[in-house]
């Protein structure tokens, strides 16, 4: 599946636009049509979307759920002992 990272300043309610480089990739490259499921990162959290509405220059994606998050519960400090 295919991820994309959003502005936080271009949603709009259950909606965000992509940028314009990203819409023309999505479109252009990856030959994404409307209706086709996507993730999205948005201010650090996924969001399951798909593409509402697909065009050359405006990508508009419907947020449906967040995602739980994929960052490990434990966090890991490696120490390296330099030798003599």
């Amino acid at each position: 599946m295919h991820r994309f990272y959003a502005d936080p300043n271009r949603r709009s309610n259950d909606h965000v636009s992509l940028l314009p480089d990203d819409a023309r990739h999505a479109v252009t490259v990856l030959r994404l049509k409307d209706g086709q499921p996507v993730e999205m990162i948005l201010d650090g959290h996924i969001w399951q979307a798909e593409l509402d509405l697909a065009d050359k220059s405006n990508v508009r994606v419907r947020l449906i759920s967040e995602l739980p998050s994929t960052e490990p519960a434990l966090s890991v400090t490696l120490y390296q002992g330099p030798p003599q």
